[in-house]
């Protein structure tokens, strides 16, 4: 049971404060293994690995100034063990596992992320 206990709290560390703190509300679906990037006033959580065979399709999103969640379209393959790489307002994911601790891919997945409502 190595990838059960994925944690759904999530923790902040305030910059100008020198501060943690946890947030209300955790992650909308926890797992381990994502990847992450800043993109302007958010913070993605894309993909990941928990339990299931298969790697996680989710792509959420937390808002740094309102601190809600919102779930972006899914990738079209699971994925973690990878790094995102913002260009020209795509997001790539290169190589990574598809599966739950491995089965390496070498298929590059290519998406947009929505603008915030």
């Amino acid at each position: 049971s190595v990838f059960a206990p994925v944690v759904k709290e999530v923790d902040l560390y305030d910059f100008k404060t020198g501060e943690w703190t946890t947030l209300d509300e955790g992650i909308p679906t926890p797992r381990a293994g994502t990847m992450s990037l800043a993109l302007v006033d958010e913070v993605l959580v894309i993909g990941g690995e928990s339990a299931r065979d298969k790697a996680h399709i989710e792509v959420e999103a937390l808002n740094l100034k309102s601190l809600a969640w919102r779930t972006l379209p899914p990738m079209a393959l699971g994925r973690h063990a990878s790094q995102p790489i913002l260009h020209e307002g795509a997001i790539y994911l290169q190589a990574g596992s598809i599966t739950r601790g491995g089965t390496e891919t070498r298929e590059m997945i290519r998406f947009q992320v929505p603008e915030p409502e």
